[in-house]
């Protein structure tokens, strides 16, 4: 696995140290903040960010209770229900800013959507089965099902639309006891895909696009 952690930036005022640039003000320094802020590294540290915490979220939602009562809240309160629709925002993401990383150490333009279809298009990254649904959800999780109770310029198609690829990423439907062969019963269980361990490796798959030729 490839080493997912923050990466030192070499550019710009964090470590300008050279006898040349001391006691400069940013604006006498011979680059420009928005050149420092643009390079590649800092696109690379704040998808660390995103993906370490998503994995925080993770282990809350893990621990049950115990997050719950350490951080003072009510009792009943379900971490896995509050929090889990954060978690496929940061997860989302740390995605999207991952692969527009990529894009930018290219040496192009981070391109200005939270698309991650159209992200991994561009990169390119092979998706594996199930991964076209899951970027989409994900997609539509970052730009507003995780923030907002309904999208702009909301339409019952639309949400009928997310809920339906929700659904189909989330859920998986497994027969379950019949009283008749004729009204066969299915029982609803989490897919586990979009979890923390293929998350994770679907980051790692694309973090390892950095150095590809």
């Amino acid at each position: 696995m490839a080493d997912l952690s923050r990466t030192t930036c070499d550019v710009g005022p964090a470590s300008w140290s050279t006898s040349e640039g001391a006691g400069m003000s940013s604006t006498q320094l011979p680059f420009s903040e928005v050149s420092y802020r643009s390079h590649p590294n800092n696109w690379f540290n704040r998808a660390s960010d995103l993906h370490a915490s998503a994995g925080a979220i993770w282990l809350a939602m893990e621990s049950g209770r115990a997050s719950a009562q350490a951080l003072g809240l009510w009792q009943g309160f379900d971490m896995t229900v509050a929090c889990r629709p954060v978690y496929h925002l940061l997860s989302g993401l740390s995605l999207e800013v991952l692969m527009k990383g990529v894009l930018a150490e290219r040496g192009a333009a981070p391109e200005l959507t939270h698309n991650l279809l159209e992200l991994a298009k561009a990169l390119p990254l092979e998706l594996l089965d199930g991964e076209p649904e899951l970027l989409r959800y994900y997609s539509d999780t970052v730009i507003w099902a995780a923030k907002y109770p309904v999208p702009t310029r909301p339409t019952d198609e639309k949400l009928a639309a997310f809920y339906s690829n929700a659904v189909e990423v989330l859920t998986d439907s497994v027969p379950g006891a019949a009283f008749s062969p004729k009204l066969p019963v299915y029982r609803v269980s989490s897919s586990g895909r979009a979890d923390w361990e293929p998350f994770n490796n679907l980051y790692g798959r694309i973090f390892a696009l950095r150095h590809a030729q």
